[in-house]
């Protein structure tokens, strides 16, 4: 039963995968074989990331470089198309639809890096000269988009409960059962007995003492039922959450560092209902790697890289709900009447390797 079902899960990601790319208009005869069979290969593992990099463009509201960017991409499959015709090749044998995507996303800086994508013709040198020249249009647009890389300031929710437009796609209701010495029967899964007390105006404090069986709870278990319930599209308080969350929540600069690392490995929060560890999520982003290298071979951590790898798994927590949910961000803007992301404490200054 296990192996079935665990075939009948890898079949159904692959056509998700398949019903992905046909929607959005990828020729999938143009894919090898053998990557179609499996659901999953280097070049349809890299027509997913420019779609989800499209999306990211479109969704932050940045139709500059959203429109700089495809333009990009059409002058890549130009250039192609007139290198073919020169040296009398196909042009496939120049450079494959899901090379030129990487190229236009990724704007790499030297021919080296272009033979190593996938772009070894002669006269490949021309497309470094088409980037230089998008970057001397568009880059200033780039560095000044919806987030700056070192933006500290906090998430800024709104006034009240804030509700999803719809639950997230793959928000599956499971209920639980009742003991048979208590009647048997369902029941409302963790997270919505934990939602209701919340909504009806219990704090998270209150919560965490005593949970529906009378059993403590750790804060952090709470906060995450909240934000589970956020994905199936139940109206939450953002900023009461967010002040009673023990680790602040993310700031801008971490929700951009958390897209980035959504590109490198591979990952789409919303369109994928699989699991991803924290370990393979977090090992992507920029100085973290041997941390999260550490806990993947289940070394043993010093307190400061454990700490550091907690509060970033609580980052990731809630970047996954709030992207499943629809949430656009941006920045709290510095007035004192703004309430402060974070439970309170009587030390406010963090260590700079916790920011």
């Amino acid at each position: 039963d296990y192996i079935r079902n665990m075939e009948a899960k890898a079949e159904e990601r692959k056509r998700s995968v398949m019903k992905e790319l046909q929607t959005s208009g990828i020729d999938l005869a143009a894919l090898p074989k053998e990557e179609l069979e499996a659901g999953a290969g280097p070049a349809i593992n890299s027509q997913r990331a420019w779609l989800r990099h499209i999306r990211f463009l479109r969704e932050a509201g940045r139709e500059e470089i959203l429109g700089a960017t495809l333009d990009l991409h059409r002058a890549l499959l130009k250039w192609r198309d007139e290198r073919a015709q020169a040296l009398k090749l196909a042009p496939a044998v120049v450079g494959q639809d899901h090379v030129l995507k990487q190229v236009a996303q990724h704007r790499p800086r030297s021919l080296e890096a272009l033979h190593s994508m996938g772009l070894k013709v002669r006269g490949t040198g021309q497309v470094l000269e088409l980037l230089d020249e998008w970057r001397r249009k568009h880059e200033a647009a780039q560095d000044a988009g919806w987030v700056s890389k070192t933006d500290s300031r906090p998430l800024a929710f709104p006034d009240g409960k804030w509700t999803p437009d719809e639950p997230w796609k793959h928000a599956h209701y499971k209920p639980r059962a009742y003991a048979r010495s208590k009647g048997g029967g369902a029941r409302p899964p963790a997270w919505e007995e934990t939602w209701t007390r919340f909504d009806a105006g219990e704090s998270v404090d209150a919560i965490a003492e005593s949970d529906g069986e009378g059993r403590p709870r750790k804060l952090s278990t709470i906060v995450g039922h909240i934000l589970t319930a956020l994905t199936f599209g139940k109206p939450v308080d953002l900023r009461l959450l967010a002040q009673a969350e023990p680790t602040p929540v993310p700031t801008l600069r971490h929700w951009h560092q958390m897209e980035e690392a959504c590109e490198k490995a591979g990952i789409d929060l919303v369109e994928s209902a699989d699991y991803v560890a924290a370990t393979t999520f977090i090992q992507h982003v920029d100085g973290l790697e041997e941390i999260a290298t550490a806990k993947q071979q289940k070394a043993r951590l010093d307190e400061r890289d454990h700490q550091v790898f907690a509060t970033w798994c609580d980052r990731l927590r809630w970047f996954t709900a709030l992207k499943r949910s629809g949430f656009r961000p941006h920045a709290q803007n510095k007035r004192k009447s703004d309430v402060p992301v974070g439970r309170p404490s009587a030390k406010r200054t963090r260590p700079s390797w916790l920011r």
